[in-house]
C-alpha cells in the first residue's frame, strides 16, 4: 500500500458538472487535513481509500462520493462498496500496526453542485 500524495488515480478525472471528481476529493482531502491535522488517501491491491484522517486515537476512512445531488452521492455507497472499503481499511491497518489500538470510524463525504458538502459521522461500520 501507497499514501497518495500530489497524484489522484486518473481515472477520478471523471468530468462532473463542469468540476472533476480528482478535484472534489483534493478539496475534500484539504477540508479534512484542516479540521484533524493529518490525512492522506491510500491505494492497495484490495481497494481505495479516498481519505485517511487521524485525530489523537482515532482513525477515520472516508470515502468521498461526488454526484448530481446530495441523494444520488448517498445511494452511491453502497453495501457492495461499503465492503470494498472495508477491506481496504483492513489491509491499511496491516500495513500501519502502530494504529491497530485506535478507534476507527467509516465516514462519507457528500458533495453536488449548488450543495456544501456533508460530511456524514460513522456512516457505516464494520460490523458483519
Amino acid at each position: 500500500m501507497r499514501p497518495i500524495n500530489k497524484e489522484w488515480r486518473a481515472d477520478a478525472d471523471t468530468p462532473m458538472n463542469g468540476v472533476t471528481q480528482c478535484c472534489h476529493r483534493r478539496i475534500t482531502h484539504q477540508l479534512i487535513q484542516f479540521r484533524t491535522g493529518e490525512a492522506a488517501g491510500a491505494l492497495s491491491q484490495v481497494g481505495e481509500i479516498d481519505v485517511v484522517a487521524k485525530r489523537r486515537n482515532l482513525i477515520a476512512f472516508v470515502e468521498v462520493k461526488a454526484r448530481a445531488s446530495l441523494d444520488e452521492a448517498a445511494f452511491a455507497v453502497t453495501p457492495r462498496q461499503q465492503a470494498r472499503i472495508i477491506d481496504a481499511a483492513q489491509a491499511w491497518l496491516v500495513a500501519h500496526p502502530e494504529h491497530a489500538e485506535f478507534e476507527l470510524r467509516f465516514d462519507v463525504i457528500l458533495i453536488a453542485p449548488r450543495h456544501l458538502p456533508r460530511h456524514l459521522l460513522a456512516a457505516f461500520d464494520a460490523s458483519p
